[in-house]
C-alpha cells in the first residue's frame, strides 16, 4: 500500500486501493507492512528454492524464471521480488 502515491501518472492503482479498503473494514490496515514483508520473504524464499533445486538436477538443462519486477499493467502480476518502480519489497 505504501506504493500508491507513486502512481502519479494515468495508471491508478486500483488493485491496491481495493486491498487497502478491505484491510481497513477488517481492521487489519496496522498490519499491512507486515504482511506485504511476509509476502516478499516467501517469494525470495521460494525463488532460491526453484533456483537451487534447478542447479541439482542431473541433466537439467536450464530454468526460466517469471520477470522479478511487478507488473501493475493490465490486470495484476505481483510476482517479483521488485516493485514496479524496481525497488526492493524485502
Amino acid at each position: 500500500m505504501s506504493e500508491i502515491e507513486k502512481y502519479t501518472g494515468v495508471l491508478k492503482p486500483l488493485n491496491f486501493i481495493a486491498v487497502k479498503n478491505d484491510l481497513k473494514k477488517k481492521g487489519l490496515i496496522d498490519l499491512a507492512p507486515d504482511f506485504t514483508y511476509a509476502s516478499g520473504k516467501l517469494a525470495a524464499l521460494l525463488y532460491k528454492e526453484e533456483i537451487e533445486r534447478a542447479l541439482k538436477t542431473p541433466s537439467f538443462d536450464g530454468f526460466q524464471l517469471l520477470q522479478l519486477q511487478d507488473f501493475p499493467g493490465q490486470g495484476t502480476a505481483l510476482v517479483g521480488l521488485l516493485n514496479a518502480f524496481g525497488n526492493l519489497k524485502v
